[in-house]
């Protein structure tokens, strides 16, 4: 793509940016917590006690409601998200105001996640900056061949897709955002926590310590609320975890070492737009789908998403793009190519030693 073709595209997105205080509100945030809190007491008050006295017809109903529920709450975080790219609003307090509410219900700490995020923003597909908090870790060929083998076994383990299907959800959000860690398994790279990253950490863990010991000693009236959040959380997790999977986890996607890494790149190539069947299902998710113009312009707001693609490709700029059936098998991917310049498999650096070897 030509400099003057970039240069177009960006000046496109810039006019996109259009933040609205009354859309960020009420198109936006009220609506989406009221559907969270609705559809919570729809479950635990009604579908619930159903489920315990119809099994039959009571569970298929309650866990369809767990599942409309998790859609609302993966909802709320990317309004969390957004706000914490200050793209949500105009007005940063509003924004950060915002955040920190939809950080209750999605057990992050908004400040020290923000802060990971913003770096997987200004290192995504640099091989020399990936820091492994904010984004997925990923070895090239040459630095897994390189490590022992008791490491390569455990990043064969951290690859694989029942570990981000079963494992990572859990441990994300209700482990490892309970602590302000530093370093990665596999990075060198070391991320000292502030102050401000201590004090929201702490803050919000103490607000759950308390509202746990009440669900503790009330839980006659707690437990159908704590079962079904629980149950919605953890379906909205996953789905959380496998869409930024998606996003950046591709076959043809970018890395490129730090002399020659390019922001610019590193956005319209290394990120993905994921098209599903219908537009409804992409406002559902908040339109993050559209990642690669997120990626190049994090204060687009999550609203304007889908009219910037729009206008992108309208002058020609084409970005990645999959299916919903192409997601299942981007989940073998495990190691950068550099030869190749591509992510592969285990299973094709197996096949490629073995060659070797004989």
């Amino acid at each position: 793509m030509s400099e003057r073709t970039r240069g177009f595209s960006v000046k496109i997105l810039a006019d996109c940016i259009r933040p609205s205080v009354a859309r960020a509100v009420w198109g936006e945030f009220v609506p989406t917590l009221a559907c969270v809190l609705g559809g919570w007491w729809l479950c635990a008050r009604w579908l619930f006690p159903l489920a315990q006295q119809r099994a039959w017809l009571g569970v298929p109903l309650y866990l369809l409601g767990c599942v409309v529920l998790a859609a609302w709450v993966v909802r709320l975080f990317v309004i969390q998200h957004d706000a914490g790219h200050n793209a949500l609003s105009p007005s940063p307090l509003l924004n950060q105001l915002i955040g920190h509410i939809c950080s209750v219900f999605e057990f992050t700490p908004f400040v020290h996640w923000h802060r990971h995020h913003w770096h997987h923003h200004r290192t995504a597909g640099n091989l020399e900056q990936q820091d492994g908090l904010g984004d997925i870790y990923t070895l090239t060929v040459a630095q897994f061949r390189a490590l022992p083998h008791w490491k390569q076994w455990v990043y064969r383990g951290f690859r694989n897709r029942w570990h981000f299907f079963c494992l990572s959800p859990t441990y994300l959000f209700l482990i490892m955002h309970r602590f302000p860690l530093v370093n990665f398994p596999f990075s060198p790279i070391v991320q000292k926590p502030k102050f401000i990253d201590w004090a929201n950490i702490l803050a919000l863990d103490a607000l759950y310590i308390v509202l746990g010991w009440w669900a503790w000693t009330h839980w006659a009236v707690a437990q159908a609320w704590v079962i079904t959040y629980g149950i919605a959380f953890m379906i909205a997790a996953t789905t959380g975890v496998l869409l930024f999977y998606t996003q950046h986890q591709f076959e043809m996607t970018y890395y490129e070492h730090d002399d020659e890494w390019s922001f610019y790149d590193s956005s319209m190539q290394g990120s993905m737009t994921l098209r599903l069947p219908y537009p409804w299902m992409e406002w559902m998710i908040g339109n993050i789908n559209f990642h690669s113009l997120h990626h190049l312009k994090p204060n687009i707001p999550m609203y304007d998403l889908p009219k910037c693609h729009t206008r992108l490709q309208q002058i020609g700029v084409r970005v990645p793009e999959c299916r919903l059936s192409d997601v299942w098998g981007t989940f073998d991917l495990a190691l950068w190519d550099e030869r190749r310049q591509r992510l592969i498999s285990f299973a094709e650096l197996d096949a490629a030693t073995s060659i070797v070897e004989e």
